[in-house]
């Protein structure tokens, strides 16, 4: 079945996308738990920089975001703009680790099977 965006000031269909079946499904999680695997190794300063970098792209697609929320949600871009993206303030708070948090985020963890 079809899963559709739509635009809820309007009822206008704006978009359609085929749901994925559960090969794919599957798929995208191995990949996903082996991106894990490869993450949880990355040191917290190498995190910092790729939280850093992920506020930076969405900051500079923050227009274009807030457009696409605008119209997926009906809120109005007034909004959205004044206080800019919403992810990027917490990525850049949590790209900055203490010894509290470096501590706990290292611990091992297990993906539920």
């Amino acid at each position: 079945m079809p899963i559709a965006t739509v635009n809820p000031a309007t009822g206008e269909t704006l978009k359609t996308y085929d749901a994925l079946g559960p090969e794919e499904i599957e798929h995208r999680l191995a990949t996903a738990e082996a991106a894990f695997h490869t993450h949880r190794t990355t040191s917290f300063a190498e995190r910092t920089q790729l939280l850093h970098r992920a506020a930076d792209l969405l900051e500079g697609d923050a227009q274009d975001i807030a457009r696409v929320m605008t119209t997926e949600m009906g809120k109005p871009i007034g909004g959205l703009r004044p206080r800019g993206f919403t992810g990027c303030p917490v990525a850049e708070r949590n790209g900055t680790p203490d010894r509290e948090i470096e501590g706990a985020a290292t611990r091992p963890h297990r993906l539920a099977s």
